[in-house]
């Protein structure tokens, strides 16, 4: 595990952002987050499509969200398909959000379409007023 944990950090010196993927299902565990220093985790979608009939799915994605904060990681809520399921996880806490709400899964060339609209709509954030 060692030899991978060192290739993640070959990966960040390169910019590259680390993200711990499905977390809280299948081989996830918070050794990792004692083991090497994730700059985001993204909670499973069997949590998410939850969030607004399960307390227990609340319960376990607030902790979520306070580790991250506490760990200095973003949570990446994944499978958000219904504005309640947005509204309940910003109420918690939730900035990163990602689901069929937003978008189908798209063509690479059509995402690059999307962004360049999307540019000539908001103002850059570099620019100064004279």
């Amino acid at each position: 595990m060692g030899r991978t944990f060192d290739q993640l950090e070959a990966l960040r010196s390169l910019g590259i952002q680390i993200l711990i993927d499905d977390f809280g299902v299948g081989y996830s565990s918070l050794r990792y987050f004692q083991r090497f220093p994730f700059d985001k985790v993204k909670l499973d979608r069997s949590f998410v499509e939850q969030v607004t009939q399960s307390n227990a799915a609340r319960a376990i994605i607030q902790a979520v969200i306070g580790l991250g904060e506490q760990l200095g990681m973003a949570v990446v809520a994944e499978g958000v398909e219904t504005h309640e399921q947005m509204e309940a996880l910003v109420a918690m806490g939730c900035t990163h959000l990602q689901g069929y709400l937003f978008s189908r899964p798209l063509p690479v060339t059509t995402f690059c379409a999307m962004l360049e609209s999307q540019r000539s709509v908001v103002p850059r954030q570099d620019s100064q007023a004279a």
